[in-house]
């Protein structure tokens, strides 16, 4: 039982750091979109794939590490990792603006 609740909390991990990668892969996409302008056609062919390959290295990961077997802690993992990165971004924007704002003299 003790190997199997290991074996749960080390996927667990893995589906954080997946999440994380995840967010990423999107903020960097977001980041191209914001230098350069895509037309919809475009984006939707890069969130189309973006998505495509989420779920596939989910898929992989479930069915290389838990038997193919999909628990609902996999979801909450793949949300923790990609909202860290998330808000991780937004307070280094807001502290970069911040920090602009504060070395600015009037």
């Amino acid at each position: 039982m003790e190997l199997q609740i290991m074996a749960e909390a080390e996927l667990f991990i893995d589906t954080v750091l997946l999440g994380a990668l995840l967010g990423i892969v999107n903020e960097g996409l977001a980041f191209l979109r914001r230098v350069w302008h895509h037309k919809a056609v475009a984006i939707a062919i890069e969130d189309a794939l973006f998505w495509t390959m989420a779920g596939i290295l989910l898929i992989t990961m479930v069915y290389q590490k838990n038997d193919g077997r999909f628990r609902g802690f996999l979801l909450i993992g793949l949300g923790l990792g990609a909202g860290v990165i998330y808000l991780g971004r937004k307070l280094i924007c807001n502290w970069i603006v911040s920090s602009m704002k504060y070395g600015q003299k009037d």
